[in-house]
């Protein structure tokens, strides 16, 4: 990471929440959380819009710290948990009148590298399948094509066709605890809105099987709960804050 050169974002598309960051130069810029009512989109433009919206946001305060140090504190409240994403737009409105249209995407153009993507569902050579929909449940087949598509594709091309790599969140997951121990045969897993879970090699790399134990199964008792496509007692029932709810229940 000291070594890179030029910007990447990272983002994590949760059941509840979209976490992003910003590597500027290998050094960590900042952080930003945004909320997100994940299950209840019925169709695929409103992720692919607001995953370029924070994006776009996050270019323009970079620009704003890298040329007018200080001035991106005018907009703090933008960084907040809650902020809206009409805010996010209506900042990157402004930023873009201070800096030129022209100036801004210049900047983006020379320094965006890369967008990285953990997808909270089974995602197959970069594309997200749809397997699993209990993030999803409203989204159609077609829909999710279309998102997948729209994501891998459509954002690049927003953005000068910069690589937006897209793998599974619990995969994104070993992959960055094998970059801060330095080496690979890592397993991580991660309980969040559901049950997440990686790995990555020997070399260091997310091998090419789909590794999503949400739907492996704990608990054999009758009446169990079960996932949005029947499995009974499965793991993202009870390793999830789903299962912390019903204890504090």
């Amino acid at each position: 990471l000291a070594a890179m050169t030029g910007t990447v974002i990272g983002l994590d598309a949760g059941g509840t929440d979209i976490k992003l960051v910003l590597y500027h130069d290998g050094r960590r810029i900042f952080e930003k959380e945004h909320d997100w009512a994940l299950a209840a989109f019925t169709s695929a433009d409103p992720y692919a819009h607001t995953l370029e919206a924070l994006v776009k946001f996050a270019m323009a305060m970079l620009y704003l710290r890298l040329h007018e140090p200080g001035a991106e504190q005018a907009f703090a409240d933008a960084m907040a948990h809650g902020a809206p994403l009409e805010r996010l737009e209506e900042i990157t409105r402004q930023i873009e009148g201070r800096a030129g249209k022209a100036s801004l995407e210049a900047f983006t153009r020379t320094h965006l590298k890369a967008i990285g993507m953990g997808w909270p569902d089974v995602v197959i050579d970069g594309l997200p399948t749809g397997v699993s929909r209990s993030k999803t449940p409203q989204l159609s087949d077609e829909e999710v094509q279309r998102l997948g598509s729209l994501l891998k594709h459509g954002i690049a091309s927003r953005f000068h066709n910069i690589p937006v790599p897209m793998v599974n969140d619990g995969a994104i997951g070993a992959l960055w605890a094998g970059v801060e121990l330095g080496h690979g045969h890592v397993w991580a897993a991660s309980l969040g809105t559901s049950f997440g879970a990686g790995y990555v090699n020997s070399e260091g790399r997310i091998p090419g099987m789909p590794w999503h134990l949400g739907h492996l199964v704990l608990n054999l008792a009758p009446g169990a709960a079960h996932t949005q496509t029947g499995v009974e007692g499965a793991a993202q029932q009870h390793l999830s804050q789903q299962g912390v709810f019903r204890l504090l229940n």
